[in-house]
């Protein structure tokens, strides 16, 4: 360690150089339910869904989101289906399905748990906002009712609950006090709060989980939920971990609602930088980008013209291009599926060779060889860095 400290001066170590003792963080996955109303994105097949869950189990995602099963029969029976899925393969991860705070929302996911066996986590959420209660021409008396009932409601039903406050950093202290004291009352064992219109900054952030981690105790589960719109969505969730949440959300690649949500993946490699237990298996990320981008490229093939590619799949490949270096893989747009880069090196010197004839450059274009089977100059000082232990 004390080699690694002559090689890298760390900035985000405190100045007194001792760091915090870093405690656990959950990841909770919501590609399933925010992440399908990106405006690019299609609702995929049920095996799909299966094989995303089976993923987001294998890098080690603690729960996931599998719908909202009172929005019609379709999702109900995906919802029944990903958690008789788990229930059937043994995964470890947990299931969650949203709500409103009405009672009619929350029996879809009682009849759900009853028939697989399994106790699904209802996320039952109400707008708590000055704004949103306007609009909606609520009274704040008869949004903490609405939350009693509904929390009770779960809880009677055997069903652990998360209380869901939307648009919590737009909310006054005071509203939000009164709703999460009713909640936690009513026996709900977990708090989420959102940033739902991407409002917060990370300071904002910080304070809002001191003030709701100071009412509520050390006992009950706090959970972050962020948005992008002002591309801090990322940020907000690591000062909310800093600063008392133990369960974070995201979306793969970062998709959701407008211009969706924290990224799935990022929050998982900061986590685990940030040494916060239990640490990810960050080579299963590369299978997970990989059944989600192809997913997406079948699902919009179909659309598309020759040779007119999805955006999407051009931001994949360049993350994995920076993620993974030479050695990584990258899709293949005509193949439709990942191909290791000094594959697809040598179909780009055969592309290009009569245009490095031409230029008498052959040589110099053929170092790529050297770069796929060694690495870049960064792969080489990460190797240093690694030799000095």
């Amino acid at each position: 360690m004390e080699r690694a400290r002559e090689l890298i001066f760390d900035w985000n170590e405190p100045a007194d150089g001792a760091a915090p003792s870093p405690r656990p963080v959950a990841l909770h996955d919501e590609t399933l339910r925010d992440g399908l109303q990106a405006p690019s994105v299609r609702d995929p097949s049920l095996e799909d869904k299966r094989r995303i869950v089976d993923l987001l189990d294998a890098i080690g995602v603690e729960s996931a989101g599998v719908g909202l099963p009172a929005a019609g029969a379709g999702q109900f029976d995906d919802a029944l289906g990903l958690v008789a899925h788990v229930a059937e393969t043994g995964l470890s991860i947990a299931p969650a399905c949203a709500a409103r705070t009405l009672e009619e929302d929350i029996r879809p996911i009682a009849e759900i748990s009853q028939r697989v066996g399994v106790a699904v986590e209802v996320m039952a959420f109400i707008g708590c906002s000055p704004i949103r209660q306007l609009t909606e021409g609520w009274s704040a008396s008869a949004v903490v009712a609405r939350a009693v009932r509904a929390v009770r409601f779960a809880v009677r039903e055997g069903l652990p609950v998360t209380f869901v406050t939307e648009d919590t950093t737009r909310s006054r202290p005071d509203a939000l006090a009164q709703l999460f004291d009713a909640a936690v009352g009513e026996g709900a064992s977990r708090l989420c709060l959102c940033d739902t219109v991407g409002h917060a900054t990370p300071e904002g952030a910080a304070r809002l989980v001191r003030f709701v981690r100071e009412r509520v105790g050390a006992e009950i589960g706090l959970d972050w939920h962020a948005h992008n719109d002002r591309g801090l969505a990322m940020a907000t969730s690591l000062a909310a971990v800093a600063n008392g949440v133990d369960r974070v959300h995201g979306c793969v690649v970062g998709i959701g609602e407008r211009v969706g949500n924290a990224a799935l993946e990022a929050l998982a490699v900061n986590l685990a930088l940030l040494g916060v237990p239990p640490g990810r298996d960050l080579s299963a990320i590369a299978a997970l980008f990989r059944c989600l981008a192809r997913m997406l490229w079948r699902l919009r093939r179909s659309k598309q013209r020759w040779r007119s590619y999805s955006r999407f799949l051009i931001e994949q490949n360049r993350w994995l291009a920076q993620r993974f270096g030479a050695t990584g893989k990258l899709i293949d747009f005509g193949r439709g599926e990942l191909v290791p880069f000094s594959e697809l090196v040598e179909e780009l010197l055969e592309l290009v060779r009569e245009d490095a004839e031409h230029f008498h450059c052959l040589g110099a274009v053929e170092h790529i060889r050297q770069i796929a089977s060694e690495g870049t100059s960064a792969d080489r000082q990460i190797r240093v860095y690694e030799d000095a232990f």
